[in-house]
């Protein structure tokens, strides 16, 4: 009950630093309430706001990575699929008590024998397989590691409300390492709903084939890849060259929003880098999903048959809003996304191609990156 509250809490009064700290300093040297802004308090309101920034969004972005989640949310599944491993759950554990009433009298080291197996195996007997099977419905990894910050944010939907919206908010402060442990939250809370909860690292086959596969990239793209395309159209905004913001954070700033110069093309800025890898594991699950389900079907996955799985549909469409980004370059995107033999490198630097042209201020549609 107090996630929900602290979390945007948090994140407004942080929000609301950086919009004052945003301004000239000019403006920030008037009075009020009697109190004045001088150079030395602007200094120190903001190296406090980067730190309290840097930790808080290590904090949101923990909170969707710390642990396991139960393969019977709700959140990270369909409820019907969730009601449904509850009731198997709750059969495997009525199996267990009906097999060990079962009457018979056993010696004193057979009975020995058969608890230990029981304590080793979950159960053994049909008790234990129908443990088995629950398990298996109940998630692609639930139970495999234990319970953590995660179980709590993915098994409630106003903490998870919570936490989206905090690294929503983050991902537009004008400070690197804020927006980079941003982009890496989002990017965990994606591979959460994509996998089902098993793991916030990278997607698995197992992730694409699930049943709830295609409900889980809705979810993903409705929490992560629209608010990620809404930052590729407006990136933060430099801090003001007089601002004593600009004196904190001003060649960071620089570092990580332009692409660093080498011999030859120049390679592309590190948030380019972060928006590429946060886009990945989502546009990445949605094919393999799309793919598994036109082998189900009996068709041919091409770009064609997109308009019948309405997720990939939208991030292909969120793709084309891209700046200097159009929808031929697109759909040869996807069709090498598409293409079973591709490599995953390969793939990957296409989309790294799109994310470039459309946030770094001198690439030239179409250049290939190395």
């Amino acid at each position: 009950a107090v996630l929900p509250r602290l979390l945007p809490a948090a994140a407004a009064a942080l929000q609301r630093s950086w919009q004052r700290l945003q301004q000239p300093d000019a403006s920030q040297h008037t009075a009020s309430g009697g109190f004045a802004w001088t150079p030395p308090l602007l200094a120190l309101l903001c190296t406090g706001t980067v730190m309290a920034s840097r930790t808080f969004v290590e904090l949101a972005a923990g909170l969707a990575m710390h642990g396991a989640v139960p393969g019977a949310s709700p959140l990270v599944m369909g409820a019907p699929a969730a009601a449904a491993v509850a009731a198997a759950q709750q059969a495997a554990a009525g199996g267990g008590t009906m097999e060990a009433e079962k009457p018979g009298k056993k010696k004193g080291k057979e009975r020995t024998s058969a608890a230990a197996a029981a304590a080793k195996g979950g159960g053994g007997g049909s008790g234990g397989k129908m443990t088995d099977a629950a398990a298996d419905a109940g998630g692609d990894g639930a139970g495999k590691a234990p319970l953590g910050f995660a179980g709590i944010v993915f098994t409630n939907e106003q903490v998870l409300e919570a936490v989206q919206g905090a690294l929503c908010m983050a991902v537009r402060w004008p400070d690197p390492k804020a927006v980079s442990h941003a982009l890496s939250g989002m990017q965990g809370v994606a591979v959460r709903l994509m996998s089902g909860g098993d793991t916030y690292q990278a997607l698995r086959d197992v992730h694409a084939t699930h049943p709830e596969a295609p409900h889980r990239s809705l979810l993903a793209l409705r929490a992560v890849l629209q608010p990620l395309a809404a930052l590729c159209a407006a990136p933060p905004a430099a801090p003001p060259g007089d601002s004593a913001l600009h004196t904190v954070i001003g060649k960071p700033f620089f570092d990580f929003f332009n692409p660093e110069k080498q011999r030859g093309p120049s390679a592309p800025s590190p948030f380019a880098e972060g928006v590429t890898s946060a886009f990945w594991p989502i546009l990445w699950g949605m094919c393999q999903v799309f793919i598994q389900v036109c082998k189900k079907n009996h068709i041919k996955a091409t770009p064609d048959q997109v308009v019948n799985f309405p997720a990939l549909l939208e991030a292909c469409q969120l793709l084309a809003s891209f700046r200097r980004v159009d929808q031929q370059t697109v759909q040869t995107f996807l069709a090498a996304m598409l293409e079973e033999s591709a490599d995953a490198k390969f793939k990957r630097g296409a989309l790294r191609n799109i994310v470039r042209v459309a946030v770094d201020p001198e690439a030239a549609a179409g250049e290939l990156l190395a």
